[in-house]
């Protein structure tokens, strides 16, 4: 709290050091400081070698685009969509991406204005510069003006139903989890924040909107739609291809 980070930046840097803790034994806080960096290294390729987590939590930086101050934490830049960021925007998973027959988690922070356009989060495999709305595999939804957040269980042949899950307090932080299982093409989504009880599960077993024809899940993909204004703030995205 001295350093003025907001709580979900707290959060995650409090669970990062629990797992680091309990990889080195439970040792105590003043001899992990001492020993150097031969620990942080040891935790780090367990992490990469052993937990097959993706290089991505293991460096920032991975968004392009619109940056702004996250309004939560002076000290934290968060990716900003919606009328500042306009039409579609794409990152690239690279070594990050999902295999065929696999299951992998993403982990994102997410938080919304009081109004704004209708926001789109998920993932394609779709290369082009611009993918339709009919190319998510994953869809999430943002409802401008009501905060809706709406989940699309698929077809595997780019229709489906979207679903309202919850309805998010604007301008609050809040935790998702989006299990992929690129075996059965459905995904989970578990949330955790206002309005939520602890870390919930909001989309249970909901089909790809398209079709993983490829196999390789490796692009993440934003489109806005409608009118308004006010951006969907985006933050701390983490892939684990270890499963769920």
């Amino acid at each position: 709290r001295l350093g003025h980070y907001s709580i979900h930046t707290e959060r995650a840097y409090a669970d990062w050091a629990k797992r680091y803790i309990l990889f080195h034994g439970m040792r105590s806080r003043k001899e992990l400081l001492a020993s150097g960096a031969d620990e942080v290294e040891a935790f780090l390729s367990h992490l990469a070698l052993e937990k097959k987590v993706a290089p991505a939590t293991q460096r920032s930086g991975r968004w392009t685009g619109a940056t702004v101050i996250d309004p939560a934490d002076p000290l934290n830049t968060v990716y900003s969509f919606g009328s500042s960021a306009s039409g579609t925007s794409k990152l690239a998973l690279a070594g990050d991406s999902v295999a065929d027959n696999t299951t992998a988690t993403f982990f994102f922070q997410s938080r919304v204005p009081g109004t704004g356009r209708d926001v789109s989060f998920g993932l394609t495999e779709n290369d082009g510069a611009t993918p339709a709305f009919n190319q998510y595999l994953t869809q999430q939804i943002v409802i401008g003006g009501s905060n809706n957040l709406d989940v699309r269980d698929g077809n595997g042949s780019g229709g489906g139903t979207a679903q309202t899950v919850a309805n998010l307090t604007a301008d609050e932080w809040y935790n998702f989890w989006l299990v992929v299982d690129n075996s059965a093409n459905s995904y989970d989504l578990y949330g955790e924040g206002p309005g939520m009880t602890g870390q919930e599960l909001l989309a249970d077993d909901f089909g790809f909107r398209a079709v993983a024809d490829a196999g390789l899940i490796d692009n993440l993909m934003l489109k806005e739609g409608g009118s308004g204004s006010g951006d969907v703030l985006f933050d701390n995205f983490f892939v684990d291809l270890s499963g769920q």
